[in-house]
């Protein structure tokens, strides 16, 4: 990998880290009695929605370069499901 390449995926992988900081913050401020604990299962909802929008539009912006054989649209639904399934699974475990 080059070493712009490992930059890229390290601002990628801290903006991720930050939206699910966010997604633990932001919405105690808009709605009465959340609660990560209390209402974790809207939590969970909230911090997917945040990180699979985090992850399209930094695929967007970054743009990999892909072979042609991972760059079909199937190929890129299945990974980002999987990495949305990945994120609620870290946060179940990290406030479980």
């Amino acid at each position: 990998m080059k070493e712009a390449e490992v930059r890229r995926l390290l601002a990628a992988n801290l903006l991720c880290v930050f939206s699910i900081i966010l997604s633990a913050v932001v919405p105690a401020s808009f709605w009465d009695g959340f609660t990560i604990f209390g209402t974790h299962l809207a939590w969970l909802c909230i911090c997917s929605v945040c990180v699979s929008t985090l992850n399209i539009i930094l695929h967007l912006v970054l743009k990999p370069n892909l072979s042609p054989k991972r760059s079909s649209f199937a190929h890129k639904v299945r990974l980002l499901f999987l990495n949305c399934c990945q994120a609620v699974w870290k946060g179940s475990e990290f406030f479980h």
